[in-house]
């Protein structure tokens, strides 16, 4: 793959990021290794920006795996605003508020 086309670069960045994606572990399992990927370099990339869009959509993706796969015992109002407001998994920069009655 040529590295050439922006649309490529995005791509890529998007695809090893949501390739290496890994659901949260919970419980028990908490404490074990998941086999995150927390560093990768694309050698020779000169479209940052498309690497961005690349990951800011892949970001998008993975909060939105979270959210699918976290138990629903879990996911309660608080956690919800702290997932989605950065305190939890700081994948996006969304706002939340969750209205105390």
């Amino acid at each position: 793959m040529s590295f050439q086309s922006p649309n490529a670069v995005e791509a890529v960045a998007e695809g090893v990021l949501l390739g290496a994606y890994r659901v949260v572990r919970e419980g028990k399992k908490a404490s074990e290794p998941s086999g995150v990927v927390t560093r990768v370099q694309l050698a020779g990339v000169t479209h940052e920006d498309a690497v961005r869009r690349g990951l800011a959509a892949a970001r998008a993706t993975v909060l939105v795996r979270d959210l699918a796969n976290t138990r629903s015992s879990t996911k309660g109002p608080a956690w919800l605003a702290r997932t989605v407001d950065g305190g939890g998994h700081g994948h996006c920069d969304l706002q939340a508020a969750v209205p105390m009655a």
